[in-house]
């Protein structure tokens, strides 16, 4: 189950961050690639499990990409 919950959020990070990258959103793009990063880490048992991490990563990313929509082409809103 793990194995198959974590293929289908790197599936749907690289989607976000692809999309983020056409649109010129590159603090998005930077912090879905942190968060990759952290869930390879997790799929290779390189740190110890922590999907707490990832849900406060996850958190933190749904408020920039709620930011980003609000904000004038080309950049991110404040606040």
């Amino acid at each position: 189950h793990d194995a198959a919950a974590r293929a289908d959020l790197l599936r749907r990070l690289h989607t976000l961050k692809g999309a983020a990258g056409s649109v010129g959103l590159d603090e998005v793009v930077a912090r879905v690639h942190q968060l990759e990063d952290r869930v390879l880490a997790l799929r290779a048992d390189a740190v110890p499990a922590s999907w707490g991490k990832v849900t406060t990563a996850l958190q933190a990313l749904r408020v920039l990409v709620t930011r980003a929509r609000r904000a004038p082409a080309g950049g991110i809103a404040d606040g």
